[in-house]
């Protein structure tokens, strides 16, 4: 469990809980929140090797590199989860066929 939460009350959940290995949270000198928390997690774990479960806005760069995403507390807005899904690298996408489409060239031989 690496949590961004007091390490006091994350260690506290974790005893209660006991399915964690171990539980880095803040100790005064590292923050594990946002690109903190992905940094820690992609060095430990890998790019891709681990779920995440959040319920704030700091959680998105965290949801990038996850493999699994559970949300909690759900915002009743869908804003976040359209963020989420990152329709502006879509955009640069479709931008990148224009090109082939205006020419209608729809093979790859020039």
């Amino acid at each position: 469990m690496v949590t961004a939460s007091n390490q006091v009350f994350a260690k506290y959940i974790a005893e209660h809980l006991q399915i964690f290995d171990e539980v880095p949270s803040p100790d005064g000198e590292n923050n594990l929140k946002g690109t903190n928390k992905v940094t820690f997690l992609v060095e430990h774990f890998g790019d891709g090797r681990f779920s995440c479960m959040g319920d704030a806005a700091a959680d998105f760069p965290v949801w990038q590199v996850s493999s699994k995403i559970v949300t909690v507390n759900t915002a009743r807005s869908v804003r976040p989860y359209i963020r989420a899904l990152r329709p502006h690298q879509w955009l640069k996408k479709i931008f990148a066929f224009v090109p082939m489409l205006a020419a209608h060239q729809f093979d790859t031989t020039t």
